[in-house]
């Protein structure tokens, strides 16, 4: 297996050069419309993807969609999975509250994402046919027990709350230290920001108290009682400097955006170190974090021109970039 994930890590940094360079990046963000956008990525990775009757962000997708179905078939085990079951859980909320709200079959599936381990319209099936439970039982079980919540959470911290287990689960499993290390890591930063949250917005304080605190990674949730314990812990993730912007905004506009991107940063700068490790899923989860990256920059550039965005504000929407870049 270490010999096989030599392979797989080695082949997934090659295709991680691939992606934009920063003459690239410089040349997209100096773009004045999106046609502009277009004609710079002909020259980049993203050009077998752009198709003249298809839209840009629709190219986008495909070519995301296309490249993680790669980067599953390259893994040598199922260990990736812990990326993309996220997705699946993702899709398994908007099916569930389509259906609720009586949403057709093409609503609901154009909402889903194409990144989990099963094809949004499949997965839409076997809700709907009650067939889930004989294809994929933790999935089904996990859904029942979400729309079973009633006033003990919502539908969102449960599923949520029930794919760090499954993930934390396929890493005891795979006995790999990277991954292990990495869902630890997932599930402390999940139980932080959601206490932070909590401590802010008091009315989501029965989700802690109700159990929605994931269990498998570093600390407890006793440890937990404090903003000023929960910034502490914080700041073992990076770094004061790390946070200390985001959480400025936070305390005086409770805007939580910039902390979900400075977890986001953090992820991708331990993923980046991380992948020296050639005998493991690390190459391949970096691969995974640099694809999404790339895209959403190029995402962030075509929403910006739409609503004519002027550079210099554009450059500043982008500075947060989970690659160390001058913009």
């Amino acid at each position: 297996m270490q010999t096989a994930y030599i392979y797989a890590g080695t082949y997934s940094s090659l295709l991680e050069n691939r992606l934009l360079s920063a003459n690239q990046r410089e040349l997209l963000l100096g773009t004045k419309s999106v046609a502009d956008v277009s004609k710079v990525l002909q020259d980049t990775c993203f050009a077998p993807y752009l198709n003249a009757g298809q839209s840009l962000n629709s190219s986008l997708d495909s070519f995301v969609t296309e490249q993680k179905n790669q980067l599953a078939k390259l893994a040598p085990d199922k260990t990736i999975n812990i990326l993309f079951l996220r997705y699946d859980y993702s899709n398994l909320k908007i099916i569930s509250k389509g259906l609720a709200a009586g949403e057709t079959e093409a609503e609901i599936v154009e909402r889903c994402s194409q990144l989990g381990t099963i094809n949004p319209t499949k997965l839409f099936g076997l809700v709907t046919s009650n067939r889930l439970r004989f294809t994929e039982t933790r999935l089904a079980n996990d859904l029942a027990a979400a729309e079973s919540q009633n006033g003990n959470g919502s539908l969102e911290d449960y599923l949520d709350y029930a794919y760090l287990n499954h993930a934390r689960d396929i890493a005891k499993e795979s006995n790999d230290e990277f991954a292990n290390v990495y869902t630890t890591t997932v599930i402390d930063l999940h139980n932080l920001l959601m206490r932070l949250r909590s401590l802010v917005h008091t009315e989501s304080e029965a989700i802690i108290v109700s159990g929605k605190f994931v269990p498998g990674g570093s600390m407890s949730k006793a440890g937990l009682e404090s903003l000023d314990t929960v910034l502490a812990r914080l700041y073992r993730f990076g770094g004061q400097s790390l946070w200390q912007d985001a959480l400025t905004k936070f305390k005086e506009a409770h805007d939580f955006s910039g902390i979900d991107r400075a977890a986001d940063n953090f992820l991708a700068q331990t993923l980046k170190r991380a992948t020296i490790k050639q005998h493991s899923p690390a190459p391949l989860f970096a691969y995974f974090y640099s694809l999404l990256e790339h895209t959403q920059f190029v995402r962030t550039i075509v929403a910006a021109h739409n609503v004519g965005l002027p550079e210099a504000e554009l450059r500043a929407l982008v500075r947060n970039s989970l690659h160390d870049y001058a913009y």
